[in-house]
């Protein structure tokens, strides 16, 4: 029991110290004079960090270049980070193409209407360099076939 008592007067002590400190700290009262220096007591700091994936590039417009041995046009159009556009090939392919962009990561699908293969699809799947000027990956040929590379410039 003497401990107890020893242990409530300490914390009824600390408290009134922390609380004269407090008061201390606020400032007071009493002047009118509006030359007094503001008082900010800052009692709480939140940081919030989030993980948001960079903005998206810009990859709307008219690309060429080589699949294989074949020249392709792209013509993409971008609302946000979905494309959608045609394409035509120099050996007669053509049709619709949809994707998505994500920072630099382009996916795309071909979908041919002309050409040998209507009816036939393709995924191009690649990543655009940071002056967006060039769009390489790989394609994946929708009937299982070998992927194969392509190089777009802009």
């Amino acid at each position: 029991m003497t401990a107890r008592r020893r242990s409530i007067p300490l914390v009824v002590s600390l408290s009134c110290m922390l609380a004269v400190a407090a008061v201390g700290f606020m400032g007071c009262g009493g002047s009118d004079d509006s030359s007094d220096p503001a008082v900010v007591v800052v009692t709480n700091t939140v940081v919030v960090t989030t993980n948001a994936a960079p903005a998206s590039a810009n990859v709307a417009g008219t690309w060429n270049g080589p699949r294989n041995a074949i020249n392709f046009q792209l013509n993409i159009a971008q609302v946000v980070d979905a494309l959608t556009g045609n394409f035509s090939g120099a050996n007669g392919e053509a049709g619709g193409l949809s994707g998505s962009v994500t920072g630099d990561h382009v996916v795309l699908t071909l979908s041919y209407t002309a050409g040998a293969l209507p009816g036939y699809f393709e995924t191009w799947d690649g990543h655009v360099n940071a002056g967006i000027t060039d769009f390489n990956g790989t394609c994946t040929p929708g009937n299982g076939g070998a992927p194969s590379a392509f190089a777009l410039h802009k």
